[in-house]
């Protein structure tokens, strides 16, 4: 039998469009961006105040017995000592691709809240909602200009991104919020459920109820399960879309339910592109703090310089404070006060590139996943002078009305055009 098979030459693919992977690296060149960078530093410093002042004004409750400090040490302090700890250990780990440690520091990581819940309930309380706020308006302006230079090559101003996370603050504030209400709700009427059906004669129909219980605690599994997995979009989901907190919420379980194995694939690169930004921003600030203090004090023995530098890779713990061969005059004490603050700028900037590049990344991800569940492409983003849902398909940046725009039909993703 003759074989009339040809083969078929397939021209134009666009290798950028079918390889989805490698564009969740762009948030490297956004993290490094000066604007962005600025507003990662205004987040770092207001969430430093902060701890800095709860630690002043409570007693130190962590710390002795083996750990940290003898004498112990704030909320905040070990809050931020044990959070940098497990972060080097995931950066560390996957540099030297070792799994096993990249799972403890994550697993390590996720264990502070519950300790410092049970130990400082009030710093909890207290501390997860300022950052709430901190991130719901800095995060939201960095997600915001990320969905924006990816979506279509438009670079945001901090004004225009700020302005953004301001006028939607409380979407950005309820996104992440929502799914633990919900969850927190379910499980007091549980509680209090329990607490009545062990009245006498009302246990009678306990057992039988106990089913509906299993029921509710089945949704609390999954909104607690979903929002490990997916959290990290919800704020994103809001800086691309213009949508409501339960919008948010449908959006991204939604995509975590469609395509868990893109969403792992995805958070893996993401990962590298972290561990290789984190790097490169580490050593250029290690030369930046170690150089400038060798200079400065290459003539004499300075006591204001003794200090200074010696920072070391995944060790940025300032060495300004440390005691000297004598006690400082208080003229030379103010000078080491600004040195240490100088240098804590300089640190903070690598704390910075890590907020701004986890907002990125994670938008990108949002975009990539909307795209591998409903068709959607990543170009459509909400624009301002747009109803919610809809959005603008040219590439150009330009906010302006009279553009062609998309609008969502159905769940399935079809859109239809109109002028």
């Amino acid at each position: 039998m003759q074989d009339h098979r040809q083969p078929v030459v397939v021209e134009g693919v666009d290798i950028g469009q079918v390889v989805q992977f490698p564009r969740i690296w762009q948030a490297v060149g956004m993290a490094f961006a000066p604007p962005r960078l600025a507003i990662g530093l205004m987040m770092t410093a207001a969430m430093m105040a902060f701890g800095a002042i709860w630690d002043a004004a409570t007693q130190p409750i962590f710390g002795g017995g083996g750990e940290s400090a003898a004498a112990g040490v704030g909320a905040f302090e070990w809050t931020i000592d044990q959070g940098v700890a497990h972060f080097n250990q995931v950066v560390a780990s996957t540099i030297a691709l070792d799994g096993s440690g990249v799972v403890a520091g994550l697993a390590g990581a996720a264990s502070m809240p519950g300790t410092i819940w049970d130990r400082a309930p009030a710093f909890a309380i207290a501390f997860g909602i300022w950052k709430l706020l901190v991130m719901a308006v800095g995060g939201g302006a960095l997600a915001r200009m990320a969905a924006c230079e990816f979506a279509s090559g438009e670079r945001l101003r901090v004004v225009d991104g700020l302005h953004f996370a301001l006028s939607h603050v409380g979407r950005l504030i309820m996104a992440p919020v929502l799914p633990l209400l919900i969850a927190g709700l379910l499980a007091l009427v549980l509680m209090v459920a329990g607490w009545v059906l062990r009245l006498p004669v009302l246990d009678l129909v306990g057992g039988p109820l106990y089913g509906l219980a299993l029921a509710l605690g089945f949704v609390i599994a999954f909104l607690v399960i979903g929002y490990a997995a997916g959290s990290m979009m919800l704020i994103p989901a809001v800086a691309c879309e213009n949508c409501d907190a339960g919008d948010a919420l449908q959006r991204c379980y939604a995509y975590v339910l469609s395509r868990p194995l893109h969403l792992l694939g995805y958070a893996i690169v993401a990962l590298a592109g972290l561990a290789a930004g984190f790097l490169v921003m580490s050593l250029f600030a290690l030369m930046v703090l170690n150089i400038t203090a060798a200079t400065v004090g290459a003539w004499g023995d300075s006591a204001l310089m003794r200090g200074a530098g010696g920072y070391a890779l995944f060790d940025f713990h300032s060495a300004v404070a440390a005691g000297g061969a004598r006690e400082l005059s208080w003229h030379e004490s103010w000078a080491r006060g600004w040195i240490g603050l100088w240098e804590t700028l300089i640190v903070g900037l690598v704390g910075a590139y890590v907020l701004v590049y986890v907002f990125a990344s994670t938008t990108i991800i949002y975009l990539l996943m909307r795209r591998a569940s409903d068709g959607q492409e990543t170009t459509e983003i909400w624009r301002s002078g747009l109803a919610a849902g809809a959005y603008l398909t040219a590439s150009a940046g330009a906010e302006t009305a009279g553009t062609a725009t998309t609008t969502p039909t159905d769940a399935g993703g079809a859109r239809q055009g109109r002028d």
